[in-house]
């Protein structure tokens, strides 16, 4: 089977998940057969003809109402999932990223399409067709809960401990630099997310969104109030993907790297939502000292010597206190007040912009990570 026509296939797919919620599978018995909304009545048989010639067509039925959908939405999406199995003959034609759905289709429509990874396993990702060509394929999410109310390095804090503040503990901070998957990409502003496209792709750029908590998938892109990216090609000297960046050349511990000499690269970013103005505005005055807009920056140490993994559209120039604007703490900080995936966004103070502390906007924001 060609490519062309897996691709096709994929598109299928991807029009089918993308209707609204009410078609995503309005089956109401999740045991028959697939619909795809509207059922046509069968036309009515035509009156006979003399023996020996043909009768006359009957006369069309009229096309029927859309069924209603009596499921939901997480019911359908894991049905289409299971529904849409396929052989592995063709399997070995389904592409391995968006970018390889958008030069065959040249989609673009922004949503849900089915990739596979290197083993051969389908599975769904989410695919930006539109910026710069598209074809960015959405690998992880960094969501922070509420630190009020579950504290820091909580449960479902993935990206860094999920078991409080450690002295000398590297428990969490690892998911960057492991073969650990988790999340939903369907809901992927309300919990941590990372598919096996984040250590499976071979990528060449980096693109970060800042998405409000809680947008629901067909509003990634347009609720998203930051969208930057890298345009350099800078992953093709660390291995393709940020697994490899982080495993080979710069680990996530604490205690063992100094500052400056061993941050990790920062690399110069293009903006297609917002600019660097917006990216300072939501980090409080103490923060911005020090620091430069335009940038994703990778493994940061502070003062105290801790590693954070990621600082979100900046880099430091001759600021220590990087706990205030980068993301992914190891467990192991000088203050348990650093620990949690937003590190020290959250300081003394609650989303106020005052201070060390940024704002509430930042705060309730989750960072999509996109690879091309």
């Amino acid at each position: 089977m060609s490519l062309q026509f897996s691709i096709f296939f994929v598109m299928l797919v991807h029009i089918v998940l993308s209707q609204k919620a009410c078609n995503l599978y309005c089956d109401e018995n999740p045991s028959s057969h697939m619909s795809f909304g509207g059922t046509t009545n069968k036309g009515s048989t035509g009156a006979p003809g003399k023996r020996g010639g043909k009768g006359d067509v009957g006369q069309k039925g009229a096309k029927g109402d859309i069924s209603e959908c009596q499921c939901s939405v997480e019911e359908n999406f894991e049905r289409r999932i299971q529904a849409l199995e396929i052989d592995s003959d063709k399997r070995r034609n389904i592409p391995t990223c968006c970018k390889q759905i958008q030069q065959v289709t040249n989609s673009n429509n922004n949503g849900i399409y089915y990739i596979q990874d290197s083993n051969g396993m389908k599975y769904p990702v989410y695919c930006d067709m539109a910026i710069d060509g598209g074809g960015w394929t959405l690998v992880a999410s960094i969501h922070e809960n509420n630190i009020r109310s579950t504290g820091r390095c909580s449960p479902g804090d993935r990206w860094s401990s999920e078991h409080g503040p450690e002295k000398g503990a590297q428990v969490g901070a690892e998911n960057w630099m492991n073969y650990n998957t988790f999340g939903d990409v369907a809901s992927a502003t309300s919990d941590d997310y990372k598919s096996q496209a984040y250590f499976d792709l071979q990528a060449r750029d980096v693109m970060i969104w800042q998405v409000p908590n809680d947008t629901p998938l067909a509003n990634y892109s347009s609720a998203s109030y930051l969208q930057y990216r890298t345009t350099n090609g800078f992953l093709r000297q660390y291995g393709g993907n940020l697994y490899r960046l982080y495993k080979d050349r710069f680990p996530i511990k604490s205690g063992v790297y100094s500052r400056p000499a061993d941050n990790g690269p920062a690399i110069p970013v293009t903006f297609d939502k917002g600019n660097a103005n917006e990216v300072m505005r939501h980090l409080g005055p103490n923060i911005r000292n020090g620091i430069e807009p335009g940038y994703i920056q990778f493994r940061i140490i502070n003062h105290e010597r801790s590693a954070y993994a990621l600082c979100p559209g900046t880099r430091t120039v001759s600021q220590g206190n990087n706990e205030h604007h980068c993301i992914g703490s190891t467990a192991d900080n000088a203050d348990a007040r650093y620990c949690g995936d937003f590190a020290a966004f959250s300081f003394n103070q609650y989303g106020t912009g005052n201070g060390w502390n940024t704002d509430m906007t930042l705060l309730k924001s989750t960072f999509f990570i996109f690879y091309r």
